[in-house]
């Protein structure tokens, strides 16, 4: 079988991909992503927001885990943009402490800092260091700090940049809660057993819970629930796997093969079949930040019991995401196109090969979130 991956299938899609069989040979076509918002002072984003912070207590506050091998989130994740300067390009710190104070105010509990959705991959170490940092310090809540890298000696460096302890308002904390890590992303046919040495001997170096991160349309490669099913049992470290795939029984063995880990799914539209399946939520992209209340409530809804309140939000995050696909802009620009709204000081600027979205393309992006959450 030589199956092809395209972009709506990874991030978008609300249909399950055709199975895997991690013995035959997978071509995969280069990953595209896409996302948007509203602003603050609405009436309708603040009664969102408030319900989100009353609701988020239940789910997840700003507790730690007892100790790192019993490491768990709680709710929905929000894989984060860094926000960069329109003069210069430079981490813009302000805003990104502004983002980050954003996300908590809508309900957001759980991010991921320096994720794809982050631009890692067009950032310098020190950047990165610098993004998890800020983070730490203006979020209460859990961080996950991806360290991926095709340097196996860099995603060393960042993890122990995460086990690093600064001083924040609730005292000395670790940089991070827990590590995200891809497997290497550019040598092409790599084994499994080279990609299980690479995991092995980062999760023999780490002091902090590890998520793997299944990513095969960006790597050309794939984490089979074999090779997972090994780890989990070596380390107990290893807490769980973030799949960016739309393919929910792939899901499903991730979790038959680790019962006792979490399991996150990549792909904003399947929040409420992932949940169905048991799966512990969805680690979103740009589109969770827009609308970064409803993307909160559909989780709460759905623990809660109310299934219609759950698919009536989850149409409002798909529709979204429709109009976003009609205006072809991919899922980081438009994500920071409709932020611009929601947060001071926060520009549309990304980094190349990304372009930021005309004109005409943003106030259709803008117009679309206002519509989503009226």
């Amino acid at each position: 079988m030589n199956l092809t991956v395209r972009r709506s299938d990874c991030v978008s899609c609300p249909r399950s991909l055709q199975r895997l069989n991690f013995s035959q040979r997978v071509s995969l076509r280069p990953y595209q992503q896409g996302s948007p918002s509203r602003a603050p002072d609405s009436p309708v984003v603040k009664a969102l927001g408030a319900a989100c912070k009353v609701a988020a207590m239940a789910v997840s506050r700003d507790r730690a885990p007892a100790t790192p091998t019993e490491f768990r989130m709680e709710g929905q994740c929000f894989a984060m943009i860094t926000p960069f300067t329109a003069s210069s390009n430079q981490v813009d710190t302000k805003a990104h402490e502004a983002y980050v104070k954003f996300l908590w105010e809508q309900g957001g509990r759980n991010v991921v800092v320096n994720g794809t959705t982050g631009e890692f991959a067009a950032m310098t170490l020190e950047e990165r260091q610098q993004a998890a940092e800020t983070t730490r310090k203006a979020f209460p809540g859990i961080v996950l700090n991806n360290i991926s890298t095709c340097c196996l000696q860099d995603a060393l460096t960042l993890l122990s940049h995460s086990q690093q302890t600064i001083s924040t308002e609730r005292g000395q904390q670790s940089i991070a809660d827990a590590v995200l890590v891809l497997p290497p992303y550019y040598q092409a046919g790599v084994t499994d057993e080279g990609i299980e040495e690479f995991f092995r001997t980062i999760l023999k170096e780490s002091e902090l819970p590890v998520l793997l991160y299944n990513f095969p349309a960006n790597t050309n490669s794939l984490i089979s629930p074999e090779m997972y099913a090994r780890l989990a049992k070596d380390f107990p470290l290893l807490r769980g796997i973030k799949n960016t795939f739309a393919d929910i029984p792939l899901c499903t063995e991730f979790k038959e093969a680790a019962p006792h880990l979490q399991v996150y799914v990549g792909a904003d539209r399947l929040t409420v079949e992932a949940l169905d399946k048991g799966l512990d939520g969805i680690i979103g992209g740009g589109g969770s930040s827009a609308l970064a209340a409803v993307f909160v409530n559909i989780y709460t809804a759905h623990k809660a019991g109310d299934r219609t309140r759950a698919d009536k939000l989850q149409a409002q995050l798909n529709a979204w995401t429709d109009e976003r696909e009609a205006v072809e802009v991919l899922d980081i620009p438009a994500g920071k196109a409709a932020l611009q709204a929601l947060v001071p000081g926060l520009t549309a600027a990304v980094r190349a090969p990304l372009v930021q979205p005309g004109s005409e393309q943003q106030e259709r992006l803008k117009a679309a979130t206002h519509k989503s959450y009226s």
